[in-house]
């Protein structure tokens, strides 16, 4: 097997897991994972555990715009994305459905907790959530800039109140109202 990102014949058969094979490619560090190897690693494995937040910034990971070859069968890898402020995609085989992972990604996954949940990174819903966590970020960012930080948390606070009160549509109401005093 080639390795998916060097295109070296170094890929070395290695256990990544207990019950997990896997190649590793000697030059640069990636991880090919068969299917059929997580799978049956992932059946062994017992229930998943809960994703645990980064500990400490997570170290960058150089992301490459250039197409893949898969290891196992030569077709073309995707990138997906992992979400959970993981910064980085991994390329899956849609053919095989093998993963290629580039140095220390298990690791970072496995810190995480992350690591058995490797198959439902391709889900349409998962890639879902992640375009949301993302766009949350975004508009997070915009509001701490247009409104100040303490402004920002300020405003969070008085939405998590109104959204518990059970006047909440006339406290609205009275709030939109430019002279909430005023006789018509």
């Amino acid at each position: 097997m080639k390795c998916a990102a060097c295109q070296t014949d170094t890929l070395q058969p290695v256990t990544l897991e207990a019950g997990l094979q896997a190649h590793v490619c000697s030059t640069c560090g990636g991880t090919w994972i068969a299917s059929p190897d997580y799978w049956a690693w992932r059946e062994a494995h017992g229930p998943d555990q809960p994703a645990q937040p980064a500990a400490g910034t997570p170290e960058p990971v150089a992301e490459t715009e250039t197409a893949r070859a898969c290891p196992a069968c030569g077709h073309i890898l995707l990138k997906f994305r992992v979400g959970h402020d993981v910064p980085f995609t991994l390329d899956h085989c849609g053919n095989c459905n093998g993963v290629w992972l580039d140095r220390q990604e298990w690791d970072a996954l496995r810190q995480r907790n992350l690591h058995d949940d490797v198959h439902s990174f391709f889900t349409t819903a998962w890639q879902h959530r992640v375009r949301q966590e993302e766009h949350r970020r975004v508009l997070e960012r915009i509001y701490t800039e247009r409104f100040g930080a303490e402004d920002y948390a300020e405003l969070r606070r008085i939405r998590a109140w109104l959204d518990g009160h059970p006047q909440r549509s006339s406290l609205l109401a009275y709030l939109s109202d430019r002279d909430p005093y005023k006789l018509d």
